[in-house]
Formats: structure tokens, sequence, C-alpha cells
């Protein structure tokens, strides 16, 4: 009966489908091909994005010690291949490629590939 239950359970896991629900930091950045983990950590001190189940996103980070916040709406496009943040302060949107998602890590593109982002769920 265990083994069954384990089976069963195992097999719910795989299947259900990955999101970018929950919190991330950046593992590693690249920038043209560069690794600029360094430099990005350094202006991006703790840097963390939330995406709840609202469709709402919110950005904290220490940029040069001084805490900010970017929040908004948030939005897969493309068949949920992309995604678009909206600022809610002004209104200017980012948009993402979705390389990989995986439950604990995911790889993100940034300006048609030139910014890449290796997230960490946290």
């Amino acid at each position: 009966m265990l083994a069954i239950v384990l089976t069963i359970s195992s097999c719910k896991k795989v299947d259900e489908p990955q999101t970018l629900l929950g919190d991330w930091s950046v593992d590693s950045y690249m920038e043209n091909g560069q690794d600029k983990t360094t430099v990005y950590k350094a202006a991006y001190e703790d840097y963390v994005i939330k995406f709840d189940a609202s469709n709402n996103y919110i950005e904290t980070y220490k940029f040069l010690g001084n805490n900010t916040t970017n929040a908004g709406p948030w939005k897969l496009t493309n068949g949920g291949e992309d995604f678009e943040l909206t600022n809610q302060v002004d209104n200017t949107k980012r948009y993402f490629h979705i390389v990989e998602l995986n439950p604990s890590s995911a790889t993100i593109t940034e300006d048609n590939g030139v910014k890449s982002y290796n997230l960490r769920k946290i």
C-alpha cells in the first residue's frame, strides 16, 4: 500500500505544471555572454522578486544602499513562453523570455537574449 501511495504522489509532482509563483533570487547573471554576476549582486543587493497567484509581482533590493521596491501586475504571454511586468508607478513594461522553468530554478532572458538570469526559488 505504501508503494502505491508513493508512486501516486510521485506522479502527481511530476505532472504539476511549473509556474513562476513564489519568491525568486538571482543566482547568476550574464550580459552579452559575459558573466556579470558579481557586478549585478553588488548593484542589486538582496534582490528578490515575488510572483503571486493574483498576478502581481514585487521586486525588492538595495540599490547603492537604498531600499528599492518595484511592483505591479505580471502576465504570461506567447503561450506561456514569455512574461511581462508592468510597473504600477509609471506603467513601464519589461519583457522576459522563459528559457527553462523548474520547481526550484529558472533561466530567463531579457532584451532579446542580451541579458540572461539564472533564478533560484527561495
